[in-house]
């Protein structure tokens, strides 16, 4: 009797971590260009390489539930970012300017976790990851390329 209740002392704590946890529906990624806002959105893996112009989200879709979490972006670009433009208090870059990680509180009432940067003058080209954890779950991961624009 009492390894049975053992088992189920077991099972009802891992239900109970399980029911925690944010349960992925799906995922996008976007391009957009801020020098045109009225334009619709694309969903690419290719971002044009325009500073100031060029734009890019992500997006995971997830069951909604009434709460609130905080979920931790690793944005890992090719080479290092002479400047990154954020706030320390949100975003913690690398020494080596390759890496940044930022932590992103979100309510999932409207079952959405997103995202966006734009890329800045003196961003490298090549290719880029984004890595979305909760706690230490990866929830999503984004790997996408900056390219320069040929004409």
């Amino acid at each position: 009797m009492a390894f049975s209740s053992l088992i189920l002392s077991f099972l009802l704590a891992q239900a109970g971590s399980d029911a925690s946890a944010i349960r992925v529906l799906g995922a996008d990624f976007f391009a957009s260009d801020s020098e045109h806002p009225g334009s619709a959105p694309v969903s690419t893996r290719q971002i044009a390489h325009r500073p100031g112009s060029s734009c890019y989200e992500w997006v995971v879709r997830v069951m909604p539930v009434a709460r609130s979490v905080t979920v931790r972006e690793v944005f890992r670009l090719p080479s290092a970012a002479p400047q990154w433009g954020v706030d320390p208090a949100r975003t913690q870059v690398s020494d080596d300017g390759r890496e940044s990680v930022t932590e992103i509180a979100e309510d999932l009432s409207d079952g959405m976790i997103s995202n966006g940067w734009c890329v800045a003058e003196g961003d490298p080209v090549g290719r880029y990851r984004i890595s979305v954890f909760d706690g230490d779950r990866l929830i999503q991961r984004f790997d996408f390329e900056v390219q320069l624009e040929t004409y």
